[in-house]
């Protein structure tokens, strides 16, 4: 689920977390919903994380830098998609939602990061749907999620054009859970952390590149639910969040999806972390653009985290290896045509619950690929 979502569904514990995530990246789309969460705050008002939220995101887009840097992307063009939702004897399915989700390109396809939910719809008697997004900017893209609490969630990637009559067959599949609670070493619950699912596809889709993700949040109490997935559903399960080490279940064999939906409750636990803090420059000077995506790598492996850049073209990489050294590289996407490159910041030493600061200088010269 988006944040969006954790505002209007969630516990009111996450709901507060999300509020407080949104008050460092949020615009003002989502004030909206944060002022009907402030006025449902029954605490102290000056104490209410929602109207701070608000006061937070209004404050950070009305300042001005004159030393801003920024990039010029093309025109947005329209998109829409439209089609049926059949069962498997091609019978219409009503009350699929359908809706459209923005994700930012990871530099590894299973670290995408989710940005919003763009549109949504739901499919009539006749199982018919239809729904239009503006197309994605540089280093984004679309897509699909086809949801009943009937039947298997499944996911169309890279929506990049119009698509119309499309026929999409959904598999019946009772509905079931995974649940568990994240501690730290000592056995304390971990409030507010980050817990990611990665639904493995099914065999009947082998078009689609990839099952769905869906993320949420610990409560107060350190416990996560994924309420909405089917029997016999597999998943891959991460889970960090700052001064910890980021969780990733283990491989049994070459099963990379080792849990399983119904099983029992699982029992996290994340052992401390290092965090690495920066914000990019061009010149000596800020570089503010928000949404460029940064990784940080272990020399000769893949990503080990990533995170995109706010508005000040500031970036957070938590869940990092405190035995470890990293390079920071940037997603090239974000640059085409615009003449800059980005040298790797290397040998960066991260810290157990501490943070390491660093600036990632941008410079022209011809674009190169760092994938």
């Amino acid at each position: 689920a988006g944040l969006l979502d954790i505002l209007d569904k969630g516990q009111w514990e996450t709901k507060v977390a999300a509020a407080n995530y949104l008050a460092k990246i949020g615009d003002l789309s989502v004030v909206g919903p944060l002022e009907k969460l402030a006025e449902e705050w029954q605490g102290d008002t000056a104490d209410n994380p929602f109207a701070a939220a608000i006061s937070e995101i209004r404050k950070r887009l009305e300042e001005e830098d004159t030393e801003v840097t920024s990039l010029i992307t093309p025109a947005q063009k329209t998109i829409t998609c439209s089609g049926i939702v059949l069962d498997p004897n091609d019978n219409p399915i009503k009350g699929v939602d359908v809706r459209a989700e923005l994700y930012y390109d990871g530099f590894y396809t299973e670290w995408r990061i989710f940005a919003d939910t763009t549109a949504k719809s739901r499919t009539n008697k006749s199982g018919q749907f239809k729904l239009s997004v503006l197309s994605a900017k540089y280093g984004m893209h679309h897509i699909l999620v086809f949801e009943h609490p009937e039947y298997r969630t499944i996911s169309y990637h890279n929506i990049s054009m119009t698509s119309e009559n499309m026929r999409i067959h959904l598999v019946g599949a009772k509905p079931s859970s995974v649940a568990g609670q994240v501690i730290d070493e000592d056995g304390n619950v971990i409030e507010g952390a980050v817990v990611r699912a990665q639904i493995k596809r099914h065999q009947s889709y082998p078009k689609i590149d990839r099952g769905s993700t869906v993320t949420t949040y610990t409560d107060s109490d350190g416990w996560f639910l994924f309420d909405k997935i089917y029997e016999g559903a597999r998943l891959h399960i991460d889970a960090w969040k700052e001064g910890y080490l980021r969780y990733s279940t283990e491989s049994i064999g070459r099963d990379t999806y080792p849990v399983r939906a119904g099983m029992d409750d699982l029992l996290i636990t994340l052992e401390p972390g290092g965090t690495i803090i920066g914000h990019l420059t061009s010149q000596g000077k800020p570089y503010r653009r928000e949404g460029i995506l940064i990784a940080a790598r272990r020399t000769g492996s893949g990503a080990n985290g990533q995170a995109v850049t706010d508005k000040n073209g500031e970036f957070k990489i938590a869940g990092l290896d405190p035995k470890r050294r990293y390079t920071l590289t940037i997603n090239e996407n974000f640059f085409a045509g615009s003449g800059l490159i980005c040298k790797p910041t290397e040998d960066i030493q991260v810290g157990a619950g501490e943070k390491s600061k660093v600036a990632l200088e941008l410079q022209p010269g011809v674009p190169v690929t760092f994938r």
